[in-house]
């Protein structure tokens, strides 16, 4: 792609511009009020208190920033007066340098503005706190899948032992088979060996017995040399036959010796061997526990599952149907209103009037999102199931969720997270569509985070990955919501807008996946 380029004074300006509003934003950080809800610190009611400062500290900050925000202006100013100068260029590459180091020292990731009007202004304000009666289901899954985690660390355990007891077995049944190669081949030498000493014994024995001989043979010696000779000669039939009889008593020693190795390995073999049996047993004792939690765990999920879809249609039906009531009474109270209107009264037709002005002013600002208390209006539709199988097991759970998500995300800053999203909701038990469809709803999927890597608003929150943030999340609405979403839920979530907040989220939980009925699952 061929990079685009701008002219000088182009440039400047973009300099000049982030620099003003990025200090601008340090000292006025909920200057937007409840419009910028949850996503800067405590702005839901616009004032210096709601934004957790006073008035003096607020000052401070501001004239802070403007002093700041002033000598950026200063050094801007005076590059644009020496454009046509020589070394302007130079003046330029120095400003947008002293840019973006100043913005790499605000925060560890870019942060929205809150009066960018393209950024979603949501005012939701969604407790975080876990309650302390969780839901049961949902303490089961924890419990379940802690279990589950258990079981296959003593798994990988019980496998890392069976390993190492395998390879010392295998070690010993190489020097036992060794040992008895060694055996074998002394074995076979051990009897040619015992002829030999037998007849070297014999020999000795001869020597002994015929002592004359001996004495005759050193007699008869011609000269001194010839004494030398035979005596040496003497010496060697003794040493030779001695020589034999040693060998045969060191073959027979080595034999022993490697009989006794044969039977202290063949026995550490023979321990080894029931320590890896034992080791076998256990294992598989801890498999099938781990599989009973995973078991478990899958039921548990499948429970809340279809438990929440059925509370979320009840919910829905209560809500429409208070809807339906208000809209009813609405156009029952505006009927007579209308009637006083045309009547005689004036005073009357007047209060009316006012009233009718009141309710047209109101229904404008709901219209608007601005009303804190909206009323119920129109149907609730339940959110598409997800049509998630907890039974295919977690890697594949995982892979098929990363995909679906990953597509949703694509293009945006969380693309490429659909793994972490996968893995958190199996491992707290929640609609997959959930954390990701909020993103969108609070922050165009990360494209607006008024806090470090806080796509959902959630809290006064900063996370140092997104990997972080969206395990924090999910496990968030694992113990504070449920399983997935409700209007009830919604209005938890975001008080001030939480129809249209409830209605967009299903839309994009619904992007994602929504089972057909049927029991098949497509793409919405």
């Amino acid at each position: 792609m061929a990079a685009v380029r701008f002219s000088f004074r182009q440039r400047i300006m973009r300099f000049f511009q982030p620099a003003w509003r990025r200090e601008s934003r340090k000292a006025g950080c909920g200057l937007s009020g409840g419009k910028v809800g949850s996503h800067c610190p405590n702005a839901a009611n616009g004032t210096a208190e709601g934004r957790g400062m006073s008035n003096e500290n607020a000052s401070q900050n501001e004239q802070s920033a403007l002093h700041r925000a002033s000598r950026t202006a200063t050094f801007a100013l005076a590059a644009l007066l020496l454009c046509s100068a020589p070394g302007a260029s130079l003046l330029a590459e120095r400003a947008l340098a002293a840019e973006a180091d100043s913005a790499s020292g605000d925060s560890a990731m870019a942060l929205a503005d809150p009066n960018d009007p393209d950024a979603p202004h949501t005012g939701s304000n969604p407790d975080t706190n876990a309650p302390e009666d969780a839901d049961p289901l949902t303490i089961a899954i924890e419990q379940t899948w802690d279990a589950f985690e258990r079981a296959e660390g003593a798994v990988s355990d019980a496998g890392v032992r069976i390993a190492d007891v395998e390879a010392r077995i295998d070690s010993l049944q190489e020097r036992i088979d060794a040992n008895q190669q060694e055996l074998a081949r002394l074995e076979e030498r051990i009897p040619v060996q015992r002829q030999r000493c037998a007849e070297a014994v014999r020999t000795l024995y001869k020597m002994q017995q015929d002592g004359q001989g001996v004495i005759d043979l050193i007699l008869n010696a011609e000269n001194l040399g010839s004494l030398l000779l035979n005596l040496q000669y003497l010496q060697n039939i003794q040493d030779h036959n001695q020589a034999e009889i040693d060998r045969l008593v060191d073959l027979q020693q080595q034999a022993q010796r490697i009989r006794e190795s044969l039977e202290a390995d063949q026995a550490a073999l023979a321990d080894e061997q029931l320590t890896a049996y034992d080791v076998q047993a256990a294992a598989q004792k801890t498999r099938e526990e781990a599989e009973e939690a995973l078991e478990e765990a899958q039921e548990a999920r499948r429970k809340m599952q279809d438990d929440a879809y059925e509370k979320a249609e009840k919910v829905c039906e209560e809500v429409t149907e208070l809807a339906e009531e208000a809209d009813r009474k609405a156009a029952e109270e505006a009927e007579e209103r209308k009637r006083i209107m045309e009547g005689d009264d004036e005073e009357a037709a007047e209060a009316a009037r006012k009233e009718q002005e009141e309710i047209d002013e109101r229904a404008s600002r709901q219209a608007r999102d601005d009303d804190p208390t909206p009323e119920p209006s129109g149907t609730f539709e339940v959110v598409g199931r997800d049509g998630a199988d907890w039974s295919v097991g977690r890697d594949a759970f995982i892979e098929t969720w990363t995909e679906r998500i990953d597509a949703y995300l694509e293009g945006s800053p969380l693309a490429g997270q659909g793994k972490a999203f996968a893995t958190a909701a199996w491992n707290y038990g929640v609609d997959p569509r959930w954390s990701p469809a909020i993103s969108n709803t609070e922050s165009s999927k990360g494209r607006y985070c008024f806090r470090n890597h806080n796509a959902w608003g959630w809290g006064q929150n900063d996370w140092d990955s997104w990997e972080e943030a969206i395990d924090a999340h999910v496990k968030g609405l694992s113990k504070g919501y449920g399983y997935t979403i409700t209007p009830y839920l919604a209005r938890k979530y975001c008080p001030p807008n939480w129809i249209k907040w409830y209605r967009n989220t299903c839309e994009q939980m619904e992007k994602i996946w929504v089972e057909e009925e049927g029991g098949d699952a497509e793409d919405a």
